[in-house]
């Protein structure tokens, strides 16, 4: 019965299917190169990722396999016409999102460098409302209790905004350098 619902999602549903199967096997991949698979479309491209990646690196045949399936469902979705995007600030923090047309966006845990916490940082900071300039982003912070009872603040960090591509995101919203006001 599951092998039925499944093949019903895939054929029906394909975006919603490949974001889901691709969210649950994330959690098994450690330090899988996201950014690369995710540009794998066509067969001998696959077999070339799995010569440079998976058979050079890996000896453990589970983390093989859970490799090898990852590997498979960018490869799936790419030739079901779907656009697998990097993540940036407004992606989630740890699932793969399909946009409803023909683009999924990675989370934000798959970048190299930002794990699962600062994934959730981010998206506490985004979600305090609309970003009104870079110095606007940059001065916002979290507060939060430690194990010792003090007070806080956590904002988000130079590394992590590299990682998000920050610059480019900036640039893609047209987000300014600074707040402008005329009076």
């Amino acid at each position: 019965m599951m092998a039925f619902r499944m093949m019903l999602f895939k054929v029906y549903f394909p975006g919603y299917f490949f974001a889901v199967a691709m969210s649950n096997q994330t959690k098994k991949l450690g330090d899988y190169p996201h950014g690369i698979a995710r540009q794998i479309d066509n067969k001998i491209a696959a077999e070339q990722f799995k010569k440079l990646y998976i058979d050079k690196d890996l000896t453990d045949k589970k983390k093989t396999d859970d490799w090898v399936y990852m590997r498979d469902l960018y490869l799936e979705s790419n030739l079901f016409g779907f656009k697998v995007e990097l993540p940036d600030l407004t992606s989630e923090p740890k699932r793969y999102k399909f946009d409803g047309q023909k683009v999924i966006k990675m989370p934000m845990s798959s970048a190299n460098g930002v794990g699962e916490k600062s994934a959730l940082l981010v998206k506490q900071i985004m979600s305090q409302g609309p970003v009104k300039s870079k110095k606007d982003l940059l001065s916002r912070y979290v507060q939060s209790v430690d194990d010792n009872g003090k007070i806080k603040k956590q904002k988000i960090g130079a590394k992590i905004l590299k990682a998000l591509d920050f610059e480019s995101w900036c640039e893609r919203n047209n987000i300014p350098e600074d707040e402008m006001t005329l009076f």
